[in-house]
């Protein structure tokens, strides 16, 4: 340890002149030897899928599906991929500059358009594949486990509607309602009689009291997030509510167990779920699945 008691008052003292050995003069001038390796750090492999359903138009889901890998890439970089609690930043992050991207993207339209987003992470581990899925609105995620010949279910995310009762609850606070519309040929609950769904991208009229922060507002633009651990041959299914207004979870399992029995193929398995709902005599909606089987 040096201990300093500040510089002597006058010249600084010419060490070399008055013959006297220099701190560094025994080092050699030059020093030479084999440079250490360059460490390089794997990247992170990542999928992402994804499915908006769009109401009031398709504007608001399109202009989401081609922002999304770009703002969850961004929000993930500065929130953190290592942990479930950063990574639920990042997620909630990237719903919050989509809104914001419909905003500006959209001007005023935004205010009567919007779009549900479901989406599934995956990314591998050592010992097993990471799945992180969100969900905002009342589209669906699934995970099945491989069992067998076939699969099983083994987690589903939540449906964001008006009746359940913690989405009731809110909207209430927040000065809505939730009501059927008015000569509506089937009963479903709306957010002020308009809105079927209590959570969504867009939708910006049901967002404007600047009192109460997004979570709270009458439609909310913060996603469920649900983390579990995968492994090679276990399945990710995303529909709207298209499928699920007409099929159960347990119908769609079976619809896709069977189907990826019988060729292995996710696109046969993800057809066969829309050909099955389209063919119900109670479909009165547009239908959308997919199917990713992890390797």
């Amino acid at each position: 340890m040096l201990i300093c008691d500040g510089l002597p008052a006058g010249p600084a003292p010419n060490v070399k002149a008055a013959g006297l050995p220099g701190l560094f003069d025994d080092l050699p001038s030059e020093v030479s030897g084999p440079s250490l390796p360059q460490v390089e750090k794997e990247p992170q492999v990542e999928c992402l899928w994804a499915v908006f359903d769009g109401h009031g138009g398709a504007a608001a889901s399109f202009a989401c599906a081609a922002r999304i890998p770009t703002e969850i890439r961004e929000e993930l970089e500065a929130a953190g991929r290592d942990t479930a609690a950063a990574r639920k930043i990042a997620v909630e992050s990237t719903y919050l500059a989509l809104d914001r991207h419909l905003r500006v993207k959209l001007g005023p339209l935004a205010r009567d358009v919007g779009t549900t987003c479901v989406f599934c992470l995956a990314w591998q581990e050592e010992s097993h594949v990471g799945i992180l899925l969100a969900n905002l609105g009342d589209s669906r995620a699934l995970l099945l486990k491989k069992k067998g010949a076939g699969h099983e279910l083994a987690a589903a995310t939540s449906d964001h509607v008006p009746n359940a009762p913690e989405e009731e609850r809110r909207i209430r606070e927040a000065g809505g309602k939730v009501e059927v519309f008015p000569g509506s040929r089937v009963p479903v609950p709306r957010v002020d009689g308009l809105l079927g769904c209590s959570r969504a991208l867009g939708d910006l009229r049901f967002k404007e009291d600047a009192a109460l922060t997004p979570e709270k507002q009458k439609v909310s633009n913060i996603p469920d997030i649900y983390e579990y651990t995968a492994s090679s041959g276990d399945v990710v299914v995303l529909c709207c509510d298209g499928v699920f207004d007409v099929l159960a979870s347990k119908q769609v399992t079976e619809i896709v167990s069977s189907a990826l029995a019988k060729s292995g193929d996710a696109g046969a398995a993800a057809e066969a779920v829309v050909r099955k709902a389209l063919a119900d005599p109670r479909q009165q909606d547009n239908v959308t699945c997919v199917v990713a089987v992890l390797k």
